[in-house]
């Protein structure tokens, strides 16, 4: 019995762990460009349930990174990584909780440690993905 029992578990956690791995989408990764002599972008875009959006801005040590999210759907954040990092590593910065580089939700506002290409994840949280919600976005870069 406990060994039949072991095997239905078994056989329902494979199948769980398959459907969520179709379920996770890549992330969609576009590079911010910034017109000739101009400091700033801004990117309208829109991601839906577990879509992840993913921003690479390029910038050198020393230069000061600002990042404003303004999304339809109050569940939706983003995080800031080093160069050399990005999604499924560990952020520098979550922009759901205010920080030294996170004044207020959803602002990011920091002098650089590195140079290189900086990587901001925008995502839906957990409940909101799994509802297949949607959140239209404007969100702006400088770089001073």
């Amino acid at each position: 019995m406990f060994k039949s029992l072991f095997s239905v578990t078994v056989v329902a956690c494979m199948a769980l762990g398959i459907a969520n791995s179709t379920l996770a989408q890549s992330p969609r990764t576009e590079t911010v460009k910034f017109e000739r002599g101009a400091s700033e972008a801004t990117i309208n875009d829109q991601i839906t349930g577990r879509e992840i959006a993913v921003y690479e801005v390029a910038a050198r040590q020393g230069q000061r990174l600002k990042v404003q999210l303004e999304p339809s759907n109050l569940e939706t954040y983003f995080n800031v990584y080093v160069p050399g990092k990005g999604p499924g590593m560990e952020a520098w910065a979550n922009a759901q909780f205010t920080s030294i580089v996170v004044p207020e939700v959803n602002c990011f506002d920091s002098i650089l440690p590195d140079s290189g290409a900086y990587s901001i994840m925008v995502f839906m949280m957990r409940s909101a993905a799994r509802r297949g919600e949607v959140s239209d976005f404007k969100v702006h870069f400088s770089i001073e």
